[in-house]
């Protein structure tokens, strides 16, 4: 099972009965928590998305055993994105956040949930959604063992999965207030050599897959 500590359902939870009630030290104190975890695990990630194109690379070259090596590597990364304690709260919150009607909250306002707090934290769930298209796509282009390493370990944290999934909605959603945030995320990606795959193939990687 995935790691939630109570410390952040009882934010959560606060967060989803109490919102407009809020004084805005507790939402800075929820903001930089967000922020912080919701920063950590990008770089894992990412470090899973640039491991499959290298993986790729080496099965266009002739080499036999990536799966064997895919295993080996994965291990030393850990369980992986989303596995963190925290970390599904974390995505939870801010999916629930999303769908919040801030605006109406001056203490959320003051405290930047809109000037900057979204933005950051959804440039962030932009960045993982993408990045786990990335491993997808090279995988999938590599060998069908390496994709299913790649789902195998989404299914493993898909709590966490499903409140990105949510986060990234509301981008969709509200295209107008997220639309330098989201073609940021689109050309960073576009930018990202190491990755294997532009913003289009990470997301038909994702759009595709069955599971």
């Amino acid at each position: 099972s995935q790691a939630r500590g109570p410390i952040q359902w009882i934010e959560m939870c606060t967060v989803g009965y109490c919102w407009d009630v809020m004084a805005q030290d507790s939402w800075r104190a929820l903001f930089r928590h967000l922020s912080h975890v919701l920063s950590l695990e990008q770089p894992m990630i990412e470090e899973e998305a640039e491991l499959f194109a290298m993986l790729l690379q080496a099965a266009q070259e002739g080499e036999d055993d990536v799966a064997a090596v895919a295993s080996e590597e994965l291990k030393g990364q850990g369980a992986g994105c989303g596995s963190c304690k925290g970390s599904v709260a974390a995505a939870e919150t801010f999916a629930l956040l999303c769908h919040l009607p801030l605006g109406q909250s001056k203490e959320a306002q003051a405290a930047g949930w809109e000037s900057e707090v979204r933005s950051s934290c959804l440039t962030a769930v932009l960045r993982l959604l993408l990045a786990s298209g990335a491993a997808l796509a090279t995988a999938t282009s590599a060998n069908a063992e390496l994709a299913k390493m790649v789902i195998e370990r989404r299914l493993s944290t898909p709590a966490f999965w499903q409140a990105v999934g949510e986060a990234c909605q509301f981008a969709a959603e509200c295209r107008v207030e997220t639309a330098d945030v989201t073609a940021a995320a689109l050309t960073a990606m576009n930018q990202w050599e190491e990755a294997g795959s532009d913003a289009i193939g990470a997301l038909y990687a994702l759009l595709l897959t069955r599971s």
